[in-house]
């Protein structure tokens, strides 16, 4: 059972370890890193940086200009989103909502598989 972090509508900074984590940043202009685990951030509205270690994570950053960046792991992003793909054996989703999205991806090992909605 992952556990839930509600942080405020204001900015906040949230640095946790490995572990799976609900973590709910509601508006402002957010930074949240999380370890390695399975997590789910819903970011709403805000310039918001997301950072998350290995594993299988989801993110809603709603309106503003997102970064979303992560080590390895199965990851689908939604609105606003900037993801890098370093690793190999990643998986990755990314649904563009509203606003501008920016998509790199950069990567050269083989078995490397990345899909675009």
């Amino acid at each position: 059972m992952p556990t839930t972090i509600n942080l405020t509508t204001g900015d906040d900074v949230l640095t946790q370890g490995d572990g799976d984590y609900v973590v709910n940043a509601y508006a402002g202009n957010d930074s949240v890193t999380l370890g390695s685990g399975d997590s789910t951030v819903n970011a709403s509205d805000g310039d918001d940086t997301i950072s998350v270690g290995f594993g299988d994570h989801f993110a809603d950053l709603g309106d503003g200009n997102n970064i979303y960046s992560f080590i390895s792991g199965s990851n689908t992003t939604q609105d606003g989103t900037y993801a890098p793909v370093s690793d190999p054996g990643t998986n990755l989703t990314i649904i563009g909502g509203s606003g501008n999205d920016r998509i790199d991806h950069d990567g050269t090992w083989a078995g490397y598989y990345v899909t675009y909605n």
